[in-house]
């Protein structure tokens, strides 16, 4: 017996020592790790194809070891990251059996890493099992498929709840954050009404919605109109703190239905810990908030970074949350690291300011990641394997590491990314070469297209204003081109099926001998123009994302100045290459595309 115990003791004690050793192990790898990315400038890069359309959603499983994607192909596809980044054979992705109508916008492990939820431009919530999709029972998507859940309205975003595996949220188009509970009901029929109202916008539609990761009954909000807001569910529907709005006039504006800054929110999501909020907002910088404080504790830019164009998704990155990440309308991701001061080094706002302003900017970014064909909207990290993947308006992912791996690329043209654009007469005659006016991502095809690239392309450009690209291709005094572009849009499933969405069902359709027309057109008003860069647009050469930017900021700029006076914060030189925050009233397109473009991104 003796013997027996002490050998029993032994075991216990050898067991604990390699548990030690491993956990040390882990620990040092992943400091290792971290140092790596903290010192390294750019990342390894790989592309990862199994979508044939955007993608519009990424998700990774809590242990940071699988990743979910979804976009305009309807499909929910899964990756198993070990696999995806160090075999050299590189397999493809998990597909899962039950698709959607249209396209995916939002996708979500459950806690538990059993189910994944994914929404859509369908009004439809699919909750899917992965233990049944795995071991195949019978063939049939009733298998995979847990439940299915109803809307009235497109679904923007998806947020399972930390502490209840069972319990989630959505975000959707007509100004709702429905709250489900996949207990409550035992069939499908029942689930046309969701069981709660969580918060509530008679005029905006909610982008974004995340569950606080330790207190469950707060909820961070972006909305179109009320901008980024904090809601608590055990109370009314109306947010107990709106981010980004003085204390004196939050009553007002929660009155009214009207943010007094014009914040459209894109993205919110909390750091681990819960006391930092992350968002996104169109046509302002990244901004940090503390949980209960409506102020900007922090700002972040960069010389290009632009976010006009599509929505967009951040994240925490790094393994205490020390970084934050966005997409960029200039085709590449940015990571700026958080600033270390406390409360008393940050500066006091003046009374005279507006309450958006903060004093603490991140002017330069920790890393630009260069690689991407065009728009970035969303980007997901990984503590585990410490890799970033990063999706937008191309079929691929993008997977970026501080280690190189046998399938990093290694062709330098490859990590450089596309810099010339095409132009709207690109996109007419790719839409012609394509023998189709609809564009139809179901269809399985994996190589780049030229003219969804295109389409965003010529979507840029009217949206950073830049007239003298257009006068390139284009004679700004013809209106002719503008409508051509408009009726394009309105028409054309490249509207619905990533960003734009028409206001009316019943509208004109474009045929392939009107586009050949306009095309036509706009070589024959060359030909006889008298403008020389008209005339010679064959040859000219196309605009850069680059340039676009810089335009679009210089111009953005000159509006600060004439808004603000003498009350213009002052900036070093190198500042003055970035927008900063203002009360100016965002002012919305004056086109009928961009006014759609609200809707939801690609």
């Amino acid at each position: 017996m003796t013997y027996r115990h002490k050998r029993s003791m032994n075991v216990v004690h050898h067991l604990r020592n390699e548990s030690l050793k491993c956990n040390h192990w882990q620990y040092n790898r992943s400091k290792y790790l971290q140092d790596r990315f903290d010192i390294s400038s750019q990342l390894y890069c790989q592309n990862g194809k199994g979508h044939s359309g955007c993608v519009n959603a990424l998700d990774f499983s809590s242990d940071g070891l699988f990743l979910a994607t979804g976009g305009d192909d309807k499909r929910v596809l899964i990756w198993n990251m070990s696999e995806t980044v160090f075999n050299e054979t590189n397999r493809i992705p998990i597909v899962l059996s039950a698709t959607h109508l249209s396209n995916i916008f939002s996708i979500k492990f459950d806690n538990q890493n059993k189910r994944i939820i994914s929404a859509g431009n369908d009004e439809q919530i699919l909750v899917h099992d992965i233990e049944k999709q795995r071991h195949g029972f019978n063939g049939d998507h009733a298998d995979e498929l847990v439940d299915v859940f109803l809307e009235s309205s497109p679904v923007n975003c998806i947020s399972v709840q930390p502490n209840q595996n069972d319990v989630f949220i959505a975000a959707t188009d007509d100004g709702h954050v429905h709250l489900y509970d996949l207990r409550s009901a035992s069939s499908t029929a029942e689930h046309d009404q969701p069981s709660l109202v969580a918060a509530e916008s008679l005029d905006g539609s909610f982008h974004s919605c995340a569950f606080h990761p330790q207190q469950t009954c707060l909820v961070g909000t972006a909305n179109a109109r009320q901008g980024i807001e904090l809601y608590d569910i055990r109370l009314s529907k109306s947010p107990v703190l709106r981010y980004g709005v003085s204390t004196s006039s939050t009553t007002k504006s929660s009155t009214s239905g009207q943010n007094e800054n014009g914040i459209e929110g894109m993205s919110v999501t909390f750091n681990q810990n819960g006391n930092l909020l992350y968002a996104l907002r169109r046509r302002l910088p990244p901004v940090l908030f503390k949980l209960h404080q409506s102020q900007a504790f922090c700002q972040f830019d960069a010389d290009n970074y632009v976010n006009l164009c599509t929505m967009k998704s951040g994240c925490f990155v790094g393994d205490q949350d020390q970084y934050v990440a966005s997409g960029s309308d200039d085709f590449n991701v940015y990571i700026w690291r958080i600033p270390d001061h406390d409360d008393n080094h940050i500066n006091v706002q003046n009374s005279s300011k507006s309450h958006l302003y903060s004093d603490h900017f991140v002017w330069n970014a920790h890393m630009s990641l260069q690689g991407h064909r065009s728009v970035v909207n969303q980007v997901r990290y990984s503590s585990r394997l410490h890799t970033i993947v990063s999706s937008g308006v191309e079929k691929i992912i993008k997977i970026w590491t501080p280690y190189r791996t046998r399938n990093n690329h290694s062709n330098s043209n490859l990590l450089v990314g596309r810099q010339e654009m095409y132009t709207h007469r690109d996109y007419l005659r790719a839409v012609l070469e394509s023998g189709s006016v609809h564009h139809d991502s179901s269809i399985e095809r994996y190589d780049e297209d030229k003219r969804m690239l295109a389409f965003f392309d010529s979507l840029l450009q009217r949206e950073l204003g830049n007239s003298h690209t257009h006068s390139d291709d284009d004679d700004d005094d013809d209106d002719s081109d503008s409508d051509a572009l408009s009726l394009i849009f309105t028409s054309s499933e490249d509207s619905s099926d990533g960003i734009l969405q028409s206001d009316h069902e019943n509208e004109e359709q474009v045929t392939l001998e009107e586009i050949n027309s306009q095309i036509a057109d706009l070589s024959d008003s060359a030909t006889h123009s008298n403008h020389p860069s008209v005339s010679g647009m064959t040859n000219s050469r196309h605009s850069t994302i680059v340039s676009l930017a810089k335009n679009y900021r210089v111009q953005y700029l000159e509006m600060l100045k004439e808004n603000f006076g003498t009350k213009f914060p002052q900036m070093d030189k190198r500042s003055l290459d970035s927008p900063t925050n203002s009360s100016v009233k965002r002012q919305r397109s004056s086109s009928n595309s961009s006014n759609k473009l609200q809707k939801r991104n690609t």
